[in-house]
Parts: structure tokens; sequence; C-alpha cells
């Protein structure tokens, strides 16, 4: 039993992931500029429907994307704007499932409840050598 993997993988690996879909929906971008294939752009639609159940940064880089296009590129932007239907659905999809959980009080309320306590940093383990 290794405790300092057991304290990273609970509070930093998460975040690799995270980091690996962000960026490769970013990457994803001069892929899809030239892509001529309605296969492909449909494929990568539902990659980009994925990670936004897979990661919450995802919407900003998805959105990004689409932004940068929108901007900057109009022309290519017409040819993709039926990807984002996927993507819409996703999203509805999205709030419809975890709707009871966005609007349950008990999990806004837990983090205030959390940090006005006199312990200053009570969420975080005691210490972090104690692991080590």
């Amino acid at each position: 039993l290794s405790y300092p993997l057991i304290y990273y993988s609970q509070e930093f690996k998460q975040y690799s992931l995270d980091v690996l879909i962000f960026l490769l929906i970013l990457l994803s971008y001069d892929y899809l500029k030239n892509l001529n294939s309605y296969k492909k752009k449909m494929f990568l639609s539902f990659f980009y429907s994925l990670a936004l159940f897979t990661s919450f940064p995802a919407f900003f880089a998805i959105f990004v994307v689409f932004l940068n296009l929108l901007l900057f590129d109009t022309r290519q932007f017409k040819k993709c704007y039926y990807m984002l239907v996927p993507i819409l659905l996703t999203v509805f999809l999205y709030v419809i499932l975890f709707h009871s959980q966005i609007a349950d009080a008990s999990l806004h309320s837990y983090w205030h409840t959390l940090n006005s306590s006199t312990e200053k940093h009570n969420y975080l383990p005691r210490s972090s050598t104690r692991y080590i």
C-alpha cells in the first residue's frame, strides 16, 4: 500500500485527465480547419460530446474552438455549424440528468459550512507529510 501514490491520485491525478482532454480539443482545432469529410467532422463532434461528460474544462475548450471559427474563419464555421447539434444535445442532456444535483442546496452549503469553521483549511489533510 503506497500512501504517497494514494494521496497523489486523490489530489493531483484527477486534473491530468482535464488537461489531456483540454489539449486534445485545442489541438483538434487545426485538424478541424482542414477537414472536409462529413463523417470525420461528426466523429470529432461526438468526441467533443463525450469530452463534455468527462471534463468540465472541455466546455471552455469547445467554446474557444467554435468562437475562433466564428470570429476568424466564418467560411469554415458555416461548414461546421452542424457539428454544434450533438454538442448542444449533450449539454441539454447533461442539464436534464444532473439538474437535481445542480439545484441541491446541501451541495452549495457544504463548502460554506466547511470553510466557515474555526480550523483553517480543514478540507485538506492535517499534514501532507503524514503520507510520505
